[in-house]
């Protein structure tokens, strides 16, 4: 399904199938990891989503939310059984930031990023509208599970600071693409703008 970024999706595009024993919701995300995790482990690298976010890239190009306009855009060097963006990634490099952890004690300490160059940023200093979030889960109506740590909900919350009109784009294999309202949402936590997986791109439904 190729993006249109006048139409949002509705219910009728959901996939007819998702994950055995996907429950109507979840009653906390600590049950929700618990659940996804192994199938995670399953997908290892097979899920690429490089062509697709590309081509999210080209199908944004003179609209609003066009990433074009700014210097640089933020995407990931994605995990094992996350959406894989290596190609995405070489293609782009020069225009890239990518995140930077830092550790205190053994965690991970204040969100920062780094560029091509290796040089490293706080979220403050970056000037972006286009931002590619990989999800250990995310539903179509843009809510985001993510490993559990609050880096990517604390550095988004950061980097709109001086980018309000981010554009974040929740990235997952499509067998973790699932219906809205099963995942618990928080206070804090960042809903997506639209949505990638390894063969779509998608614009969230809040119907």
């Amino acid at each position: 399904m190729a993006l249109n970024p006048g139409n949002p999706l509705t219910t009728a595009h959901l996939p007819l199938e998702f994950l055995p024993g996907l429950p109507n919701r979840f009653p906390d995300k600590v049950t929700a990891r618990s659940f996804f995790r192994p199938f995670r482990e399953v997908a290892g690298n097979r899920y690429d989503g490089s062509e697709s976010a590309t081509n999210l890239l080209w199908a944004l190009e003179g609209s609003a939310r066009s990433p074009f306009g700014r210097a640089k855009f933020i995407s990931y060097e994605a995990l094992p059984g996350e959406l894989q963006l290596a190609e995405f990634n070489k293609r782009w490099a020069k225009h890239l930031y990518f995140p930077f952890y830092s550790f205190t004690n053994g965690l991970v300490s204040e969100p920062l990023f780094r560029d091509a160059a290796g040089r490293v940023f706080r979220p403050e200093e970056i000037n972006t509208s286009f931002m590619l979030v990989p999800a250990l889960a995310v539903a179509f109506d843009g809510a985001r599970l993510g490993q559990g740590g609050g880096w990517y909900d604390r550095a988004i919350a950061r980097l709109l600071v001086n980018n309000p009109d981010l554009t974040m784009v929740g990235c997952a294999p499509s067998p973790f693409l699932i219906p809205p309202g099963i995942l618990p949402i928080e206070r804090h936590d960042q809903r997506m703008d639209m949505i990638i997986t390894e063969s779509s791109s998608f614009l969230p439904t809040l119907d």
